[in-house]
């Protein structure tokens, strides 16, 4: 088993990278908020134990089954017992998803400025900031909206697409 967890790991990594589930896509405004990879693949692999992943993995399954209450609840316990994993940004980014769909944006600010504040490397940030960004529009702080999406535009927006992409496409459309 020992031999089969890189190659089942990576097998879902594809599977996550390839399609986020539809069900959780069309609970968003658009696809890009989604779309970049949620796991950095070589510091999992390398640093991630077997019983994080499955943890990690418990709780994903419930996001993509749209048992948001229950990811909340798997998220927060893998966050209590993993604290200083590799899958903690992400974890803190679908927690903030998860409270997002149940429109409890003040705990969705909370996973999500916990991404931007506390992991500012990971491959989660540029997203959480978008999120983040829309959750300020959502409780109608405007101002505060606009400058975090910009700041993704700014600090990620070289290429055409995921969380920069998004961000232009929400201020064009939104303000």
């Amino acid at each position: 088993m020992r031999k089969l967890f890189p190659c089942i790991f990576l097998l879902s990594l594809f599977i996550e990278l390839v399609g986020i589930n539809t069900a959780i896509a069309d609970s968003f405004s658009t696809s890009n908020e989604i779309a970049s990879p949620s796991l950095n693949s070589s510091a999992v692999v390398e640093t991630a134990k077997p019983e994080e992943y499955d943890a990690y993995q418990t709780a994903y399954a419930k996001l993509k089954r749209q048992d948001y209450e229950g990811a909340i609840k798997a998220y927060s316990a893998f966050i209590t017992a993993y604290p200083a994993s590799a899958l903690s940004s992400n974890s803190y980014f679908w927690l903030g998803k998860a409270y997002e769909t149940q429109n409890d944006l003040n705990n969705a600010q909370q996973a999500y400025e916990k991404v931007v504040s506390d992991y500012p490397q990971s491959n989660k940030t540029p997203d959480a900031l978008y999120a983040l960004g829309k959750v300020y529009f959502l409780k109608g702080d405007k101002t505060k909206a606009k400058a975090t999406l910009q700041q993704v535009i700014d600090n990620y927006g070289t290429g055409d697409g995921g969380a920069p992409q998004a961000a232009r496409q929400f201020i064009q459309t939104k303000f």
